[in-house]
């Protein structure tokens, strides 16, 4: 069986590619900041949910502990989930800056 992680997975291209996913034959984890919107995406989709911020170290640690004990393995990462600094134009974005 695949295992799928989607970050931002509970709406828009992260929802869909789930979707598609899904129907495709993997196992997809939504991951999401949201718990109340990644969890009824999960449910709607027929997904599994796993908290996720992209945005915090420590919770992409978690996410990636609980998927292993869960799954042992992970197939597929897509990385769907944004960060953004609205105050800075997208060729003005370095890593410092998502820090």
């Amino acid at each position: 069986m695949t295992i799928t992680l989607i970050t931002g997975g509970n709406k828009g291209l992260g929802y869909e590619s789930a979707r598609r996913l899904i129907e495709l034959g993997h196992t997809v984890y939504i991951g999401a900041r949201d718990s109340g919107r990644g969890e009824k995406a999960a449910e709607e989709l027929g997904a599994r949910f796993v908290q996720l911020d992209v945005g915090d170290d420590a919770s992409v640690t978690a996410a990636a502990a609980e998927l292993t004990e869960r799954e042992g393995h992970l197939d597929v990462l897509v990385n769907n989930a944004g960060l953004s600094d609205a105050l800075l134009a997208p060729e003005d974005v370095t890593a410092a800056a998502m820090q």
